[in-house]
């Protein structure tokens, strides 16, 4: 047993983790398994979205973009923020593929103090952004709560996911 004890605390082990499952169990409820499984004979596949995994690094991104592009999206939102410059010759590809495209969807960010942190790929070529919130409750790893929308310092800033509803059905947006 002390063997087995003093193997185990070698084993990486992250607090966020800890966290974030901590959260869930809390958050549980018995008819949360009910719930899940409820009515799925009925569920028709909805193959309107389609999520692709991100490339690690920026030119595997491009990459994606002008594969994807192929189908005729109305909307490629990356959902991730690139705050700062990378390998000049992948922001090159990226920045050249991303100018090619009208239906692109960039992220941005705050940082701790909330000030807004741009994109550095989102200038007057970006047609759309939103920001993407981490949660600045350091009790919570997983985010909970919605908001459409944000104002900060008088200024209107549109959260991701609402920018992506506005350029697919700006109607129903």
């Amino acid at each position: 047993v002390v063997l087995f004890t003093y193997l185990i605390s070698f084993i990486p082990f992250s607090q966020e983790f800890g966290e974030a499952l901590h959260q869930g169990l809390a958050d549980f409820d018995i008819y949360d398994l009910y719930y899940s499984r409820k009515d799925t004979q009925n569920i028709v596949a909805n193959n309107d979205i389609v999520l692709v995994e991100l490339g690690y690094s920026r030119s595997e991104i491009a990459d994606q973009v002008k594969s994807v592009s192929k189908y005729s999206p109305k909307a490629i939102a990356i959902d991730a923020t690139f705050e700062t410059p990378g390998d000049s010759l992948e922001d090159k590809k990226f920045s050249e593929e991303m100018k090619k495209h009208s239906n692109i969807i960039f992220a941005n960010g705050f940082n701790e103090k909330k000030y807004f942190v741009p994109n550095i790929f989102c200038n007057e070529n970006c047609n759309s952004s939103g920001y993407i919130d981490f949660s600045s409750n350091p009790g919570y790893a997983v985010i909970r709560t919605y908001s459409p929308f944000s104002t900060i310092n008088g200024k209107r800033y549109d959260a991701f996911t609402s920018a992506i509803a506005s350029k697919v059905n700006f109607e129903k947006y």
